[in-house]
């Protein structure tokens, strides 16, 4: 328990004069021990996680010990810390961590063992684009009669028996298995790592020196907090408990309702708090008190869930609206009617109205959503295209040192002990300045959008020269300084002429809607969701295959009929079913004030008129988006 005055000074800060935490927050930021918070949405995680904290690093550093935050994502990350700059702290410092799962494993385990393994190889995690590019062109030269098989491998995990011998945990075709795995070795090998291969690195670390490292961790941390715990795989949660199991107190936080990562590989969820509080005896906390929107919506969720969520609630002080069941014969319809609803409200609602939040289309898949709206494209990734572009232009630098270098050798009648790789190791080793230049001409060209201007051309010439100054001091004569910065410039805009700059800035809107999918929203909150129908396929490409509407699927639970799934005999509609109530259970509780989803009517077609009465009489407004006949 924290002091009285602690509390209520850390909660005035975060909440200010008017609000207060209310019991169940009150009782998981005093919650000791090992336990389990089940978090509903809206329901405060953060602000209860960021209070935890606070209180712990002001009263509870004893004996030289910190607590460890751990998260799955940088914009988590800063939210956490920009909730501790409320209370005063503004910087985590030693012997406390607060990073992301990633970063943890990095430099706890992962780091750790690659320089054991390959200790003059500094390794890098490449961003996932970068990776599979360069997985495709070192496949190809070991098997060129098969198209590289990129898209799987965010699926595979190395794991390690050696610095020399790998194998693979999961099963993989015979047919391309040793061309797989000198791919990944090679690349491996090289200091280029994807997260999977830092999980395969704790892995052999934890397996070598596991009591070691967990004695360690015990004298630094008192307790370990994991928030958004749903979103854990397998192998990471199995990691983490290995590591804090009886040693240190593991608090997790998160909402095994919205687990998504295993929707596509029917596996079951890694954190399973029913099961912990049952045969682990973790003791289980409920945030089940919604501040994001009203009980018209939260009404909703207590049966459109995975599991029955009886006691969820919404926040009475929020007019959040009737929810809308939009029942349509042709997609086209349903984005005008949504977007005729949405003006109807906000001509009669004026917080609605002022709302500066998304207005949002969600769906299941990509091609779920391209029904709804032809024009949707996936936006990339903006850092990762930057970061595909800065590879380029560094290579392109480095490239242009190069020709310098021979250019100067060839003067000397010198032979060059310097390949293009050794100039790049060098200088990330050595030459700090070097690099430093380099990347402020990088920043001029994808940051200020500076090319061709003159001081873009000073810039590369300013590089050369430093290089020739700092490496070639002793050689005389005329470097061709101009012609190898123009080759640069050439090159640079030859290469990013592809990169459209607006592709890489703007989300993909129609008239301020915006259409994602479901794990692209995830996290988020709206104004407005209209869900959009979706069509589950399981045991894809097999004689079984079978197609079911997410419409129909849910439909009696949308409507307040919660149907124990776990008790019907056709697994693949159980299977269907869960991944229905994940999807409807993550968009429908994105939005503050208006939820909505689009119904097929073919999926409700027998005995439509009283399934219609059954929607209306469970709190729905029903609209028919119909064509003209």
């Amino acid at each position: 328990m924290f002091s009285t005055e602690g509390f209520s000074l850390i909660e005035k800060k975060i909440l200010g004069n008017k609000y207060r935490f209310n019991k169940e927050q009150i009782e998981v930021i005093n919650a000791e021990g090992n336990a389990n918070i089940i978090a509903g949405p809206g329901s405060g995680k953060t602000t209860v996680l960021v209070a935890k904290l606070a209180l712990f690093l002001k009263e509870r550093v004893t004996n030289n010990k910190g607590i460890c935050i751990i998260t799955h994502t940088n914009v988590a990350v800063d939210e956490i810390k920009e909730g501790l700059k409320k209370v005063g702290i503004n910087n985590i410092e030693y012997p406390n961590f607060v990073g992301t799962i990633h970063e943890f494993f990095n430099h706890f385990t992962a780091f750790k063992a690659y320089r054991e393994l390959f200790p003059n190889i500094t390794p890098v995690i490449l961003d996932n684009e970068i990776f599979k590019k360069k997985f495709s062109d070192i496949f190809l030269g070991y098997h060129s009669r098969m198209n590289p098989p990129t898209s799987k491998v965010d699926n595979w995990h190395l794991k390690l028996i050696s610095s020399e011998e790998f194998e693979l945990y999961e099963n993989v075709s015979s047919y391309y298995y040793t061309e797989l795995i000198d791919t990944l070795r090679d690349i491996f090998k090289s200091g280029n790592l994807r997260h999977n291969d830092s999980l395969s690195l704790a892995y052999w670390y934890i397996s070598k020196y596991g009591e070691e490292l967990k004695k360690a961790l015990s004298k630094r941390f008192d307790h370990i907090l994991l928030d958004e715990a749903q979103d854990t795989n397998n192998i990471q949660y199995n990691l983490l408990c290995a590591l804090f199991n009886d040693n240190i107190y593991f608090q997790k936080f998160g909402d095994p309702y919205q687990a998504l990562y295993t929707l596509y590989d029917n596996n079951e969820e890694a954190w399973n708090p029913e099961y912990e509080r049952k045969h682990n005896n973790i003791s289980y906390n409920e945030l089940t008190h919604s501040t994001r929107f009203g009980n018209s919506i939260a009404k909703i969720l207590k049966t459109t869930c995975i599991k029955q969520y009886s006691n969820f609630s919404g926040n009475s002080n929020i007019r959040s609206f009737k929810p809308h069941m939009l029942i349509y014969d042709s997609e086209e319809s349903v984005i005008e009617n949504y977007r005729d609803l949405i003006r109807k409200y906000e001509n009669i609602d004026e917080q609605f109205k002022v709302s500066h939040r998304k207005v949002a289309v969600v769906g299941m898949t990509k091609p779920d959503i391209k029904k709804f709206n032809e024009n949707y494209k996936e936006i990339k990734n903006v850092r990762t295209n930057t970061e595909l572009m800065s590879s380029k232009i560094y290579q392109i630098f480095i490239k242009g040192l190069y020709e310098i270098l021979k250019y100067a050798h060839n003067i000397t009648e010198q032979k060059s002990n310097f390949s293009m790789s050794d100039i790049k190791k060098h200088i990330a080793k050595e030459q700090l300045e070097i690099k430093v230049d380099i990347a402020k001409c990088i920043h001029k060209l994808i940051k200020e959008k500076k090319l061709i201007e003159d001081d873009f051309m000073s810039s590369i010439e300013n590089t050369l020269r430093l290089f020739k100054k700092k490496e070639l001091s002793k050689i005389k004569g005329q470097i061709p300084y101009s012609s190898v910065s123009k080759y640069i410039k050439d090159t640079i805009i030859s290469t990013t002429l592809g990169y459209k700059y607006s592709e890489i800035v703007e989300p993909t809107t129609n008239k301020q809607i915006y259409f994602g999918t479901v794990h692209s929203v995830k996290g988020e909150t709206h104004k407005a969701t209209l869900l959009t129908e979706s069509v589950i396929i399981e045991d894809r490409f097999s004689p079984n295959e079978v197609k079911y509407y997410a419409g129909k699927v849910l439909f009696d639970y949308l409507i307040g009929t919660y149907i124990d799934y776990n008790n019907m005999l056709d697994e693949q509609f159980v299977r269907a079913t869960k991944k229905a109530l994940k999807i409807a259970y993550v968009a429908l509780s994105r939005p503050t004030h208006f939820s909505a989803i689009a119904i097929k009517r073919e999926c409700i077609e027998d005995n439509y008129e009283e399934k219609i009465q059954k929607a209306k009489g469970a709190g729905w407004e029903v609209v028919e988006c119909f064509s003209p006949k």
